[in-house]
């Protein structure tokens, strides 16, 4: 049987994961690991370091930051009222899921970066695919977004 519940905190999991991978590849040390990353999804001839500019630097850092709060958002969403509101829940993330989709679609073709949209692609159907079916018995929800 589908759990809006348990789907939701699996989801919050993997985006506070995704999260925390940012933040501790932007340490010194490890941004070696984090650049190659980013080679995946910016194409450049000399393969340097994406992170040595303070500014970029930054930009990792708040995403990793924004990326481990929504996860847990989305964890306690769904502890909190997952098990009495399921479709609640259900609309809530999977609304969120495509905002961030598609601002940072957008984003990624702005700074050149289209193979970004392949990567986010996959994230949201991973995400997406437990949303795939209503859960049993849930009510149409009638109103508008």
């Amino acid at each position: 049987m589908y759990d809006t519940r348990t789907a939701t905190v699996i989801g919050g999991w993997l985006i506070l994961a995704f999260g925390l991978i940012l933040s501790i590849g932007n340490l010194p040390g490890l941004n070696p690991y984090l650049d190659r990353l980013f080679d995946l999804v910016i194409w450049q001839k000399d393969h340097g370091s994406y992170l040595t500019v303070t500014e970029a630097r930054l930009v990792v850092a708040v995403t990793g930051g924004i990326a481990c709060a929504w996860g847990v958002l989305q964890i306690g969403l769904a502890r909190s009222f997952g098990a009495t509101q399921p479709d609640a829940l259900r609309r809530i993330v999977m609304r969120a899921y495509w905002v961030w989709f598609l601002v940072d679609g957008a984003g990624s073709l702005i700074a050149g970066a289209p193979l970004n949209i392949l990567g986010n692609t996959a994230f949201l159907a991973v995400l997406l695919l437990p949303f795939a079916r209503r859960p049993n018995g849930a009510a149409e929800d009638v109103r508008t977004p």
